[in-house]
């Protein structure tokens, strides 16, 4: 179990848990949908979508959803619905307000932490992860994929499309840390100097941040 970088997808787990969601989505809509061919299922899931498809998905979302908050997973909380949820919204699929308002808190309740932990404890969200998606419940729309793999701001969690025209800039330190503009920089400084570094070198534990680059 290991992480490697600081928001969604971006650590062992959260590639097993995406990987039960898909066969938990997979079997449903075989079960639900005799049109479905296997060929058809893997392209949606690796985000090649078709409209009809996405369709047969919409039509058990609230069924895939309510048996993932039925089985509250004892080790992991609610993150596992979590990543259904991310990987629901990447795939462009229906989410009922009632369950974009579960999401929100299930993802509040779960575990985060600025930075790396130990290995066997480095679950649940890091503070950017944890942004990232609270912001794509804010700004999701059904039918409208959501990007969980581009830039995304370490402190409110917008992405490229939400900020337009204007576009994300590096932290000029690290270059690992992307933000809006200073204001979001300035604030999340507190937490990012945790892990802010230049190649060869310790994280910075006092004074100031690097300039944003683009």
């Amino acid at each position: 179990m290991g992480r490697w970088g600081h928001r969604m997808f971006e650590a062992d787990i959260d590639q097993d848990l995406m990987g039960d969601a898909n066969h938990a989505l997979e079997q449903k809509v075989k079960t639900k949908s005799t049109t479905v061919e296997q060929d058809q299922l893997d392209q949606f899931l690796e985000n090649k979508i078709n409209d009809q498809l996405r369709e047969s998905v919409n039509n058990i979302s609230d069924e895939l959803f309510e048996d993932y908050r039925q089985k509250r997973d004892l080790f992991y909380g609610e993150y596992p619905t979590v990543v259904l949820g991310a990987l629901m919204m990447g795939m462009g699929a229906k989410i009922s307000p009632e369950n974009i308002t579960y999401l929100r808190e299930a993802a509040r309740n779960t575990h985060s932490s600025p930075g790396y932990q130990w290995p066997l404890g480095d679950i649940g969200f890091r503070d950017p992860g944890k942004a990232q998606f609270l912001a794509a419940l804010d700004h999701y729309r059904n039918g409208e994929p959501r990007d969980f793999h581009g830039p995304s701001c370490f402190y409110c969690g917008r992405i490229n499309k939400d900020l337009n025209p204007r576009s994300l800039m590096k932290c000029g330190r690290c270059k690992e840390a992307w933000y809006c503009d200073q204001e979001c920089q300035r604030t999340n400084w507190k937490n990012h100097k945790l892990i802010c570094r230049k190649d060869g070198e310790a994280p910075m534990s006092e004074g100031g941040f690097g300039i944003l680059n683009v």
